[in-house]
């Protein structure tokens, strides 16, 4: 016969796993988001005839966003300077 305690233990467990699994599904759902938004911005900001290692950025606010062609349609995307519009990025 199963305790109160014992119940109240798996029912814990339970939901522990749940949200474990949520977690990752999020996880997996942000990484590809960031991926696309990554290489749709590095496609934008950087010209067709761009070379492998090249940077080229450019002003948002007042912060200065760099895109650096890694070849085969991938991109770096890093902030340069940090301006008040990203501080809390």
């Amino acid at each position: 016969m199963m305790t109160v305690e014992g119940a109240a233990l798996i029912d814990r467990w339970q939901r522990a796993v749940s949200q474990q699994a949520e977690a990752r599904s999020a996880e997996t759902r942000a990484s590809c988001e960031l991926s696309n938004a990554t290489n749709a911005l590095g496609e934008w900001l950087t010209p067709n005839d761009a070379k492998e290692g090249e940077t080229f950025c450019v002003w948002h606010g007042d912060s200065l966003i760099a895109a650096e062609s890694l070849g085969n349609h991938d991109f770096a995307i890093t902030v340069r300077k940090r301006g008040r519009n990203l501080s809390g990025a």
